[in-house]
């Protein structure tokens, strides 16, 4: 059983929110669009300070050096479900959050690839014991 403290220290996680209704979207653009995410969250935590930053430096140091810590990635359905819990997640509980748009993703039509700016996941960084995020988060699915 854990104590109070263990129950009141910080858990840092990563969410990250993947686009999962585009047939295009297949293991590997998925892993590139968590990259890009991961990436994303990496430049944008860096204007932040106070709280927010020592509760990244604490999830930075989980990898012993590595710089990063737990990531979670969740089936979050479509573009209009990603922007809204990205919202809900940064206006109402004061979360790094960000929308991903890839500039250029890839999408064939018969012979013709056509690259088109299309929003393919979000990202969420806050306290894995924050009860608010869990509960917005908790009908999300991991996706795989």
């Amino acid at each position: 059983m854990k104590t109070e403290a263990q129950q009141s220290k910080p858990q840092p996680v990563l969410y990250i929110l993947m686009r999962t209704d585009l047939d295009s979207m297949n293991p590997g653009k998925a892993m590139a669009q968590a990259a890009h995410a991961a990436n994303q969250f990496q430049t944008v935590i860096q204007t932040y300070q106070d709280k927010v930053k020592a509760l990244y430096e604490q999830w930075a140091s989980e990898s012993n050096g590595g710089g990063f810590g737990t990531t979670i990635v969740l089936d979050a359905g479509n573009e209009v479900l990603i922007q809204e819990f990205v919202e809900t997640a940064r206006m109402k509980m004061q979360c790094v959050a960000g929308i991903v748009t890839d500039e250029t993703y890839p999408i064939q039509d018969g012979k013709v690839v056509w690259t088109l700016p299309v929003i393919t996941c979000g990202f969420i960084f806050g306290d894995k014991n924050n009860s608010k995020l869990r509960d917005l988060l908790d009908i999300l699915s991991l996706h795989y």
